[in-house]
């Protein structure tokens, strides 16, 4: 894209590396404005600004050592996005959003679907169908444009996967498909998993904290809801407010969950997902 726009590639540079790589650059004095991952995330830089995402535990190791420089900062942090299905909604879209949502970059996106509260009445429709869209998944090579389903980050990324699908295997959780790494042909020792679709016993956020930590990987935990009021308590119940999805035709449920007494996320999508 440069090239073809007449500048020089050195205008953007990728730099790819482990803990110590992300330190040097958050003790740097040469960044004015400044962070970087202590882990494999996201980095951003405008000239000599940059800003940290990631994780909340790398985000405070961050602010930690920037601060210790009087370094200015800026964090986005944790992402534990939940989409809402009412009664009403256009399941046609419905489904394959929250579908892409959950598996897409498998669940590595700060915006990934991580938790799904369904309306009673179209919950095991809905469910139904979105197991059968999970048998299509084929992983591989991310980047091949049909891949949807690519490897986690890291090996650690995986043991992080199964300690969450043994704590659900504990707590008596229901696993409707996944659950398990994924071994393929062509991708020996890669890092992949299985989406895993999973519907916890008690489905109080404030009770559980499966509900309230972010798993970097395409597990969703599933719920069932009556009252468009209880939806909205769960989806604010948890510590991250980063983005958040209603799926409704009508507008007088569309104007509450904008409202004040809809969700508390910074991005309150109605019948979308991002």
């Amino acid at each position: 894209m440069l090239e073809e726009n007449g500048l020089p590639g050195a205008v953007a540079a990728l730099v790819t590396g482990q803990r110590d790589i992300g330190e040097a650059l958050a003790q740097s004095q040469h960044v004015d404005l400044g962070a970087s991952p202590l882990h494999t995330f996201a980095i951003e830089f405008t000239a000599r600004s940059v800003s940290f995402t990631g994780s909340e535990a790398a985000g405070r190791q961050v602010g930690k050592i920037v601060q210790n420089r009087f370094g200015k900062l800026l964090l986005e942090l944790g992402g534990n996005n939940a989409s809402i299905i009412m009664h009403d909604a256009d399941l046609s879209m419905a489904v394959p959003s929250v579908f892409f949502g959950a598996v897409g970059t498998a669940g590595q996106r700060c915006t990934s679907t991580r938790r799904l509260y369904l309306h009673r009445s179209i919950a095991d429709k809905f469910l139904g169908a979105l197991q059968q869209m999970y048998k299509t998944i084929k992983a591989g090579d991310p980047l091949i444009e049909p891949t949807l389903l690519g490897p986690l980050h890291n090996p650690t990324a995986v043991q992080t996967f199964k300690s969450a699908v043994l704590k659900h295997h504990e707590l008596g959780s229901s696993i409707l498909t996944g659950g398990q790494p994924l071994s393929l042909a062509g991708f020996e020792g890669g890092n992949f998993v299985q989406p895993t679709i999973v519907v916890p016993k008690n489905p109080d956020p404030t009770s559980q904290d499966i509900w309230k930590n972010e798993v970097f990987a395409p597990i969703l935990n599933v719920a069932v809801f009556d009252h468009l009021e209880e939806a909205i308590g769960w989806n604010n119940a948890v510590p991250q407010g980063l983005s958040s999805s209603l799926w409704t035709r009508d507008m007088r449920t569309l104007g509450k969950w904008i409202g004040p007494e809809g969700s508390d996320c910074g991005i309150v999508n109605v019948s979308t997902a991002r």
